[in-house]
């Protein structure tokens, strides 16, 4: 089977994009919760797995499938190896532009998650730096209409958490479709420091507001995607210091 790498700080290969994209198919085919949004499973609080732009998912899909293997199994020449020629459709499609971008992207879901919508951020960044990420979490809470996201980092020695505590309600994309959308506005933004909290801000002025829509979710996984285009693998967070 074919494993794909998540937390991982290098971005992932082309053919782990493209089986990516072929598992996420095939769970929202089989998705045993159609009404995700009204669904008491959404509830609770989530850990990024693995976050990327829907875009590049499907890209590499496209062109992966285009491509003709080598007999031995590896990559044909071209396809991301060393091989001569002009270079594969997908080295085209995944510029260095488009990879900064998904680098950017994966930035700001770790430390400003208010900057990317409805986001949660990335688990087991990379310890190097001033800041050592902890983790981002999303808390759900549809029964008090809540959605929290929490960014966790270090900074010398101190522990450190933003939270991003908005609204949440469900939305109908079309009558008669599943009931699959939270629509969140967020509204104040805490810094806690030690556990204490050490600033707090509304934030009416700046009016963030976005959605999430999650088309496949059971006990422990779900799966989202986000009004910026972007794709969210989170996985339900039973550590102990999850309250």
């Amino acid at each position: 089977m074919h494993q794909l790498r998540v937390n991982a700080a290098a971005l992932p290969g082309p053919a782990d994009l493209a089986a990516l994209d072929r598992a996420i198919t095939e769970l929202t085919r089989l998705n045993p919760v159609p009404d995700s949004a009204t669904s008491d499973l959404i509830n609770g609080r989530w850990v990024l797995l693995f976050t990327a732009s829907s875009a590049t998912l499907r890209q590499a899909s496209s062109a992966t499938a285009g491509a003709s293997p080598s007999p031995s199994g590896a990559p044909a020449a071209g396809a991301g190896g060393s091989g001569g020629g002009g270079g594969s459709d997908l080295d085209r499609l995944l510029t260095p532009l488009q990879l900064a971008n998904d680098v950017a992207y994966r930035f700001f879901y770790t430390y400003v998650p208010v900057l990317a919508g409805a986001a949660v951020g990335a688990r087991g960044a990379s310890s190097s730096g001033p800041v050592k990420a902890r983790g981002n979490f999303q808390v759900f809470d549809t029964r008090a209409g809540k959605v929290e996201n929490q960014a966790r980092f270090d900074v010398a020695g101190r522990r450190c958490c933003i939270n991003v505590n908005g609204s949440a309600t469900v939305a109908q994309v079309t009558p008669g479709s599943p009931r699959q959308r939270l629509r969140a506005t967020f509204t104040s933004f805490d810094l806690l420091v030690d556990g204490e909290r050490r600033l707090s801000l509304p934030l009416s002025l700046l009016n963030p507001v976005g959605y999430v829509d999650t088309p496949y979710l059971d006990d422990e996984l779900r799966i989202s995607i986000g009004d910026k285009g972007s794709l969210f693998i989170a996985a339900r967070d039973s550590s102990a210091d999850a309250s």
